[in-house]
């Protein structure tokens, strides 16, 4: 420094640059610093106010609650709207006020919050608002700090429309959408808690299966829409009929079940199913139509017909199903006799599904004769099954069942294939061609491919069209009777024939005789057992084959069994016969040498021709 000291002036002129260089320089930094700082602070103005936007703007309820007083600091607009506050409200509000939760709650939730410092779910509340509606809400919270000390961050949301669709959804699963009665999974949860009641107080409980008798009919009649209103007026009637707090269900379709809990005395059942019965057996009107409808009950008692739900209703349903072989509009207990019933059915349609497979099925043909010249023209084919351990199971025992399973279909096929076949292969031998009557059920006449099913066996086979005859019953007929009519022309064109067969006990109308494209009817052998000695049946058997004969049709009396019953058949012009009198059914072999015999009836007289040695067509 002398040596700068010694130059004097120049020298201090020289610091004095120096100074203000430096001076200079500081102020720049210090203008930098300062932009840098104000543009922070604009930085974070911009961003509280993004924030507050967000928050104000936001749908979710949200405040902030100092955690050591508990009260609140400040909210949002969607929380003042949520709760129906002011915002002068909130500073007197504390997290009890808002949440209905005691403080001792609170405090442990906040503690649990200041230990962990994570996120937290304070659960669901439902909120009543000052207008009587009410929203469900659920609450986070979460710890902050904000100025130096510990605030609660909550966050709320309205899951109202959530909550409507879970109950939604929870009431679908649980109860009947047409009828509003509990289904089948709620009614086994009522009967769960009725059957420990039951158990820890020594009562009884009745199970009542209703099924509604001849629904189906009144459904495919009338349309569905008119059923639908029918089931739900039964519902409301059924809902009249038992105490408060008991259980009426549908199970689907027409059935229903009704529980009747708390029963110390057995006698009082038969009174409610009575009740029941008279009530739903009242006149219903539904859209300008007067409806009767009558029903069916199965009843099973705890603990008699067993100690679980299955048990119960699957006892029930046997006793229901026992009423409605019964005729219908009455009540059955259960009994352990319908129980071995239900479980021999059950056992026959297991081996029935094993039979067509197992080739225990097998034909016999009864023969059918004509009157005027004594001749066998036709023959019909009759289904059998030949049981591995059972043995012959008669053709009632297993048929209906067959018909309730839809195993009938594959069946009927069966029988129509074999039996075709059968006669094509007696042409073959040299024998006359003969008339083959195969019976038609209700399944296959109903089946959409019928006409094509039978034209590929004809085809198969080689039979023509002209030697099938198919028969089917009156009832048949009758269920769709359009529709019958168009099937039976479809079948007719290929150039098949039909009958009606058992004629005269069904409901057909005299009318559609000369609609539908018949040529024999088969009088029912109920009018032909006395014929000869009941002056009624041999009237209703003279006027079906006068009326048969003037609409151009042709006369088969069944059940022909003595030589009196073949005599009037003489007397009233029956076409032809088909019984006993002449041949039981017989298989192949025994129907073959009865053609090679060639067994007939002496022209125009009752008596039989012996076996003899007849020449072959």
């Amino acid at each position: 420094l002398r040596p700068i000291y010694r130059q004097g002036q120049s020298t201090i002129h020289y610091l004095m640059l120096w100074l203000l260089f430096i001076g200079l320089l500081a102020a720049i930094i210090i203008r930098l610093f300062l932009k840098k700082l104000l543009h922070s602070q604009d930085k974070r103005r911009d961003s509280e106010e993004r924030y507050r936007a967000v928050v104000e703007q936001s749908n979710c309820g949200i405040f902030l609650a100092d955690a050591s007083s508990k009260c609140l600091l400040e909210a949002n607009a969607a929380f003042l709207n949520l709760f129906d506050y002011g915002a002068n409200d909130i500073t007197a509000l504390s997290l009890c006020d808002v949440l209905g939760a005691s403080p001792e709650d609170i405090n442990d939730v906040v503690k649990n919050m200041l230990q962990e410092r994570r996120q937290h779910s304070m659960g669901e509340k439902r909120h009543y608002r000052s207008d009587g509606s009410h929203i469900d809400l659920e609450i986070m919270a979460e710890l902050i700090s904000h100025a130096g000390k510990d605030v609660l961050y909550v966050v709320i949301r309205d899951i109202t429309k959530h909550k409507q669709a879970e109950d939604r959804i929870l009431y679908l699963a649980h109860y009947d959408t047409l009828t509003q009665l509990p289904n089948r999974l709620l009614l086994q949860d009522r009967l769960k808690q009725n059957l420990v009641y039951a158990k820890h107080n020594h009562c009884m409980i009745a199970l009542l299966a209703i099924g509604l008798d001849r629904f189906k009919v009144i459904n495919d009649t009338l349309g569905h829409h008119i059923g639908d209103q029918l089931l739900r007026t039964v519902a409301e009637r059924l809902m009249t009929c038992v105490r408060k707090g008991e259980t009426v269900s549908r199970q689907g379709g027409d059935e229903f079940i009704v529980i009747i809990s708390d029963i110390h005395h057995i006698e009082n059942i038969p009174y409610i199913a009575q009740r029941i019965l008279h009530c739903l057996s009242k006149p219903y009107v539904i859209n300008g139509n007067e409806l009767h409808l009558t029903a069916s009950i199965g009843i099973s008692l705890y603990p008699n017909d067993g100690e679980d739900i299955d048990s119960l209703m699957k006892n029930a349903d046997i006793a229901m199903h026992q009423a409605k072989k019964e005729g219908g509009n009455n009540y059955q207990f259960f009994t352990h006799e319908m129980n071995a019933r239900t479980f021999a059915r059950m056992t026959l349609e297991n081996s029935l599904r094993r039979a067509l497979r197992q080739k225990e099925f097998f034909l016999m043909y009864q023969p059918q004769v004509s009157l005027e010249t004594g001749q066998i023209y036709g023959m019909e084919a009759l289904l059998r099954w030949q049981h591995p351990e059972r043995g012959l199971i008669p053709p009632l025992d297993f048929i209906p069942i067959a018909e309730e399973t839809g195993l009938i279909v594959p069946i009927g096929k069966w029988v129509l294939r074999t039996a075709c076949n059968q006669a094509k292969m007696w042409q073959v031998q040299g024998f006359p061609p003969l008339l083959l009557a195969v019976n038609l059920s209700a399944r296959q006449f109903i089946q959409r491919d019928l006409a094509q099913t039978v034209a590929a066996i004809l085809r198969r086979t080689g039979l023509g069209a002209e030697w099938l005859e198919l028969e089917v019953t009156e009832s048949l007929l009758m269920e769709n009777m359009e529709c019958a009519i168009a099937t039976m022309h479809k079948l007719t064109d290929l150039g098949a024939s039909f009958a009606i067969d058992d004629f005269g006990t069904g409901y057909s109308s005299l009318a559609y005789l000369k609609r539908i494209p018949v040529s024999t009817l088969k009088i029912d052998r109920s009018f032909i057992q006395e014929v000869a000695t009941n002056a009624g049946d041999a009237a209703i058997t003279s006027a079906i084959i006068d009326l048969a004969h003037k609409l151009h049709f042709k006369v088969v009396a069944e059940g022909v069994e003595d030589a009196q019953q073949l005599s009037v058949m003489n007397n009233l012009h029956c076409d032809a016969i088909q019984g006993y009198y002449f041949s039981r059914p017989l298989n192949v072999e025994d129907f073959t040498r009865l053609l090679q015999e060639g067994r007939q009836l002496q022209h125009n007289t009752p008596a039989l021709i012996p076996y003899s040695a007849a020449l072959k067509a």
